[in-house]
């Protein structure tokens, strides 16, 4: 009999703890992809007024160039973070839907943003490389990396 009562009070102790493990991620999650979402429509806006802007000073030049593909690269990083957000909200209040919107968030949109997240991650490689020969050979750099080498580099 003792027996059977000790394996019913662990029992109950590992249901209670991993109740709170399940509660505790699921509010992790919905505050992760919330704020998340946040951030990602601040994103959104704040690259779109950076694209603006790098287009009405003119694309003259390689920086320039390579800032205007950097906002459109990461404005394409905040949107499918947006929507990828947005459809993991929808999966948690609408759990009863036909739509595997975990596996359409995770599988189409996940690898999607990492393509641009690395897109991004390259042109940002651009800049700083550009940068640092500004250093090593400033009057050489204007002739090594030119508009249309620039574009070529980035695309």
């Amino acid at each position: 009999m003792e027996h059977t009562e000790a394996n019913s009070s662990k029992d109950s102790g590992y249901s209670s703890v991993y109740e709170e493990d399940s509660a505790l991620v699921f509010i992790g999650t919905v505050i992760l992809y919330t704020i998340g979402g946040g951030v990602s429509f601040l994103g959104i806006w704040s690259n779109i007024f950076s694209m603006i802007i790098f287009y009405k000073l003119g694309l003259k030049d390689s920086m320039s160039v390579e800032f205007f593909a950097l906002s459109f690269t990461d404005l394409l990083v905040a949107l499918v973070q947006f929507v990828s957000c947005t459809l993991y909200i929808l999966g948690i209040l609408y759990p009863d839907s036909s739509l595997d919107i975990w596996s359409l968030t995770t599988l189409a949109f996940g690898y999607t943003m990492l393509c641009f997240y690395f897109t991004s991650c390259w042109i940002t490689t651009v800049i700083s490389i550009e940068r640092c020969l500004c250093v090593v050979y400033p009057f050489k750099v204007k002739l090594m990396f030119t508009r249309s080498r620039c574009t070529g580099l980035i695309l």
